[in-house]
């Protein structure tokens, strides 16, 4: 009886690939549909790309992408001073739990 459910175990699961691939391509092919529309569909004079660069050419705009930017190298220099704890420091407590003996002597083989 076994025999005859694995070919029926094989199918569902061909199946949910190709209706998984199939859903991939449609949001890819819709995806591609909406980029060709932001790129060259105008909306009034000026396309929606051409919108996009009106607006982040703006003062208000550069000031907004300088206070992210500034932002941006003060985290990562806060990060970077933090400090670190050791490896070490980190796995010694699971090396010295009762389990770990037994874990180690699974591993070691017959």
């Amino acid at each position: 009886m076994a025999g005859i459910s694995a070919p029926c175990a094989v199918a569902d699961y061909d199946r949910a690939v190709i209706g998984n691939l199939g859903r991939r391509v449609t949001e890819l092919v819709v995806m591609l549909f909406a980029l060709l529309g932001f790129v060259f569909v105008p909306l009034g004079q000026r396309t929606a790309v051409e919108h996009l660069g009106k607006i982040l050419s703006t003062g208000a705009a550069s000031e907004a992408m300088q206070g992210l930017a500034d932002s941006i190298a003060e985290l990562r220099k806060r990060l970077a001073a933090r400090p670190r704890a050791p490896r070490q420091a980190v796995l010694a407590p699971l090396a010295t739990s009762p389990d770990a003996g037994a874990a180690d002597a699974s591993l070691s083989g017959p």
